[in-house]
């Protein structure tokens, strides 16, 4: 069982004066939700997800199913919570044949709070025999007419998703009815088609091709463009996608979520899983070179003796081009002599880190530039007081990055979680800090729940005592 541990973080705050600057908002999250009949949502699916964090702070999970027909299911609406986490969902499915219960009810029911984009084939899936799906989507439609170009026209250029935006003419796309336009739909574009008759003039035929919908507790926006990828592709169809998913979550006017969401990372640990050796190891112990790189902080190697002339070396595989390490040593906050080597052969090394004299205790991250390095070699020279050579990970670092965890993340957004050290199997959350509260406050949790609180000031020492 996986035990949370909250920590009120007040007694360092208050002490060291931390004054936080405003952090970024996080990004949305949106799930999008493609597959089914008659459009290519393998290619849809991707230029939706890259278009769309292109232009906003938001971040786009992805749920694809190959399946063509118009029975396309999705195994995440079978789970009454699918939409838990999620700040809006994208619908871009087509599914009309799909006409179970509890299945359909799933659905709806996740849209009673979580908010909705709803894209073309969308409003056709899921006809079951009622106008529930409809009332959702805000518009009943029951089928299109051929592919022509349709002209857009915004019928309403004062509402916050349509502002400023200029009227377009489409490619060749498919022109969806208007069975009925529900009461709580506004109606934002309409398209106009010219449609070829049998005696060969061309008629108008127009109908609302984007709205929304503002439901009890939840917004939605719809658009039946989006038959074709070139079409959705388009800088004009994104745009008007993108306004109307952050005016259903709420966030049209706020600026931080007009900003691109760069997710954050980290160096890549080129040293990870790679083959190591070591002048000595503690064989009765396990601690061997090897667990020095298995991306593990909680095993080690350690050398079989207190000398002052152990070593550590790893093969990264191949020559690469270096920007630093880190090196986690068993005692972490105490001083460690040491240099760090590098090597093309393994038989010519350099230095790259001269630590032999230093004066500061650990953690310990350098920072150089090398190329060429296949070999990486932690040179140990003694430790302040004594001790043995002993390190929990060395990590070394390229020009690669990948992203962070979410766990990761979010201890990087809060800077001082970095200073938290907690248990394997454990997770360190920060839920309150000054102006809330302004005492050192203490919690635990008991293994059944039960949350157990001290008072503020409890467990400082008294005055003359």
């Amino acid at each position: 069982m996986q035990i949370r541990i909250a920590i009120v973080a007040v007694l360092l705050l208050a002490i060291s004066g931390f004054s936080a600057e405003k952090p970024l908002p996080k990004p949305l999250r949106a799930l999008l939700i493609a597959g089914g009949c008659c459009h290519d949502y393998a290619g849809q699916k991707d230029v939706l997800k890259k278009g769309l964090e292109a232009r906003a702070n938001i971040t786009v999970d992805v749920i694809y199913s190959p399946d063509k027909s118009t029975k396309a299911r999705f195994d995440i609406y079978d789970n009454p919570d699918w939409a838990k986490g999620y700040d809006v969902i994208i619908h871009d499915e087509c599914s009309s044949d799909v006409k179970e219960n509890p299945y359909f009810q799933n659905i709806l029911n996740a849209h009673k709070t979580v908010p909705a984009v709803n894209l073309h084939c969308a409003m056709h899936s899921y006809r079951i025999g009622t106008d529930e799906w409809f009332k959702f989507v805000g518009i009943h439609s029951t089928g299109h007419g051929p592919q022509e170009p349709i002209a857009i026209d915004f019928v309403n250029k004062e509402h916050p998703v349509t502002k400023g935006l200029e009227n377009w003419t489409t490619i060749k796309e498919e022109l969806y009815n208007n069975v009925r336009v529900f009461p709580s739909a506004t109606p934002l574009a309409k398209g106009v088609q010219m449609v070829p008759q049998k005696d060969g003039t061309m008629k108008p035929v127009d109908a609302v091709v984007a709205w929304v919908n503002e439901l009890e507790k939840t917004r939605v926006f719809s658009t039946t463009l989006g038959h074709n990828t070139a079409t959705v592709a388009d800088e004009r169809y994104m745009t008007l996608i993108t306004r109307g998913l952050l005016w259903a979550c709420g966030k049209l006017d706020d600026k931080d979520y007009h900003k691109v969401y760069t997710p954050p990372v980290k160096r890549s640990n080129v040293a990870r899983g790679k083959v190591a050796k070591a002048s000595s190891e503690e064989a009765g112990k396990q601690n061997f070179a090897l667990k020095a790189f298995d991306g593990n902080p909680s095993t080690r190697w350690c050398a079989n003796g207190p000398s002052d002339k152990e070593w550590l070396e790893v093969d990264l595989g191949a020559p690469t081009k270096l920007t630093g390490v880190k090196i986690t040593w068993e005692s972490e906050g105490a001083k460690y002599f040491h240099k760090v080597e590098g090597s093309a052969d393994g038989k010519e090394w350099k230095t790259l880190v001269d630590a032999s004299k230093t004066e500061k205790n650990g953690p310990y991250e350098h920072d150089f530039n090398a190329e060429g390095i296949r070999y990486v070699r932690v040179a140990y020279l003694g430790k302040a007081g004594g001790g043995w050579g002993s390190i929990w990970e060395v990590e070394v670092y390229s020009t690669q990055t990948e992203k962070l965890s979410a766990k990761e993340a979010s201890i990087q957004s809060e800077p001082l979680m970095k200073e938290v050290k907690v248990a394997e199997g454990f997770e360190a959350n920060l839920f309150a800090k000054p102006p809330m509260v302004n005492y050192p406050v203490y919690v635990a949790a008991a293994p059944a729940g039960t949350v157990h609180r001290a008072p503020p000031g409890y467990g400082r020492r008294r005055q003359g005592g």
